[in-house]
């Protein structure tokens, strides 16, 4: 049962990834390791600019969801968030 529900977890996650042009890149890490050189590459933006990063035609409330989801996942602030993020080299997905 858990398997399943992990597997429908990633095809979900997959689905969205492609839908918002994200990648699912190959290393690890999480926001605390990542420190000062993650903050001054990655700086908070608001939901504003969050929007205005992804593609055209993208929905608002459905972008900014995943946007939140994501962040409760890998434990990043929401605000350093972007749509053009790898989800494990710049987030430390795992």
């Amino acid at each position: 049962m858990f398997c399943m529900f992990m597997f429908g977890l990633f095809i979900i996650v997959w689905l969205l990834c492609k839908t918002l042009e994200w990648q699912l890149p190959e290393s690890t890490g999480n926001f605390w390791r990542l420190g000062a050189e993650f903050k001054s590459k990655w700086p908070a933006i608001d939901d504003d600019e969050f929007m205005r990063r992804c593609k055209p035609g993208t929905k608002r409330e459905t972008a900014l969801r995943v946007r939140q989801i994501v962040a409760q996942q890998v434990g990043v602030p929401v605000e350093h968030i972007y749509p053009e993020q790898c989800l494990v080299i710049d987030l430390g997905f795992e």
